[in-house]
Parts: structure tokens; sequence; C-alpha cells
């Protein structure tokens, strides 16, 4: 369902993701762990573009949302006239060199028609439209996003009749569904300011459902919260997961990775360290670096 190509985040001098990596497959919950700073979040946020990468390529249900990205392509690599002047004077294999441009990031803009043609070509055949796809993707964030100028049910409603997905009428009708659905129903005329945290978040979860989004991105979304409120928003997610969401999470909350998670990844240093199930992760960790944090937040 989404395909995240070898990413790269720089941020003026520093690299906060140095070639991630992963494939989200239709309904699976993908837990990311790591320690703060690990490149986490930077990396949950370029799967929507609200960070744009550096480098790589993410695809949405088969359509490329990036600039291609040249350095994966090595048909694109071989048009280039950097390529060419290698290769003439060089002696080195075509594999050599192609190891040699990706390396050193030797491609420039200027590389000439037919490596620009072929970019194009790729672009055209397998671009979609961004919004389109963005609405395809439900985000949850750290501290609630909500509008706090707007109702809880104007904060729900706006989007999906924004972008003319639903009615006024339906929005709401469907808003107040949703919000029966986790209880705070009689919330819905309050303004954010009136809310717990909990509250604010169980209703930033149903305001990104009011979209119909195939895949929810939660980016640790209960950090910001009082350790009594954690569960609540913990069971939205948990239902969310028994109803077949495709998930992709970023939290601290283990036991909810042990118990919701179809693949852990944990992330270091701006990599993917280790990937697995979470009996293999939690039980079986391979690296150093992931047992010494188990042993720290277990």
């Amino acid at each position: 369902m989404i395909s995240v190509k070898n990413i790269y985040k720089d941020f003026g001098s520093l690299h906060v993701l140095k070639g991630v990596s992963l494939e989200v497959e239709k309904g699976g919950k993908y837990v990311i762990i790591g320690p703060s700073g690990s490149g986490k979040s930077t990396f949950l946020r370029c799967m929507n573009l609200i960070e744009t990468p550096t480098y790589g390529e993410v695809w949405l249900d088969g359509g490329l949302i990036t600039p291609v990205d040249p350095y994966l392509h090595i048909d694109v690599i071989m048009t280039s006239r950097t390529f060419k002047s290698m290769k003439q004077s060089t002696g080195k294999t075509d594999d050599e060199i192609i190891m040699e441009i990706k390396k050193k990031d030797l491609l420039k803009k200027r590389e000439g028609a037919e490596y620009k043609s072929l970019i194009k070509k790729i672009e055209k055949e397998n671009t979609i439209e961004f919004n389109a796809a963005r609405q395809k993707m439900g985000m949850v964030f750290q501290q609630f996003n909500l509008f706090p100028h707007l109702t809880v049910m104007q904060n729900m409603t706006l989007a999906p009749v924004y972008n003319g997905i639903k009615t006024k009428e339906q929005a709401s009708e469907d808003a107040l569904k949703l919000l029966n659905r986790i209880g705070l129903s009689d919330k819905a005329d309050e303004y954010p300011n009136k809310l717990s945290g909990g509250q604010k978040q169980r209703i930033a979860i149903v305001r990104a459902l009011c979209m119909e989004p195939e895949v929810m991105l939660f980016d640790e979304p209960t950090s910001a919260l009082d350790p009594e409120m954690v569960g609540e928003v913990l069971d939205v997610m948990k239902d969310l997961a028994r109803e077949g969401m495709t998930m992709v999470v970023v939290t601290h909350e283990m036991g909810f990775a042990r118990e919701v998670g179809d693949r852990i990844i944990f992330m270091d240093g701006g990599l993917i360290a280790e990937e697995g199930t979470p009996e293999e992760i939690f039980e079986h960790p391979k690296s150093p670096r992931l047992q010494s944090f188990l042993a720290k937040v277990l």
C-alpha cells in the first residue's frame, strides 16, 4: 500500500534519515520504536510529505507521490552525462561507476536531454495527484492540532466538506456517529480548550477518520497525555486495529506495540536498525543496541 524507498532527510548539515525503506501492506499494523532523536517522527512525516525527503521516493497504491529520485533508477543514471564521461575516462565496470555516482552524489542538473526525458517519462507514467493521495492517509499528531477557534463538530466536518468528499449534512451525520463511538457525542459543540488531553486526542483520531482514509499515521499520539489518559486513546487505536485499518504508529508504548503490531521497526541513528515480529523484537532482540534500548524501557 505504501512503499518508502531509500529515504534521506537532511536539515542543513543535520542528517536525520540516512536511507530508510519500508513496505506497508494493506491491513498491516506497523509500530516504529526507538530512542528520541532516532528519526521516527521525521520518517512518518516524510510518508505523507509533511516533510519532503531530500532523496528517495514514496509510492502509494502503486503511484509516485514524490519527485523521481534518479539514484533509484539505474537506467536513468546510465543516460546521464556523468555516467558516460566516467565510462570513457575510467576502466571501471558499469556497476562500479553506478556505485561511485550514488556514493558521491555526482549527478548534476545539466545531465542532457535523454536523461531529462527519461525522468519525465517515469513521472508521467507513475505520478499521482498529491492532494488526492494525501486524503487517503489520516494523520494524528502529538499535540492534537485541533483548530482552537472551531467547535469539535466544525473540526471534524471542515476537511471532508472543503474537499468536496461529503456534503455538510453527510459530514455532520458521520461525525456524530464517530463521536458516539468514542463516547463524546456530548462534546460536539464544545471548543478544544474545554476538553481534556485524552478527549482532544480521541477527537483528533475520529477527525482523521471523517476523511475515510485507507491508512492511519500516528505520531506519538500519547506522549503529550497524562498517564491516566493514555489508556483511553490506546483503546480507540486498538479498536481501529481490530477493524483492519492499516496503521503506522510511532510510539513509546511498548505494551501497545507488543499487543497490536504485526511488524515492529526499531530505528536508531536515522536508520532501521532491526525489524521483525513482536516476538522477534521483544523476546529475541539481535543487536546490542536494541537489547540496551529494551532494557531501559521495559
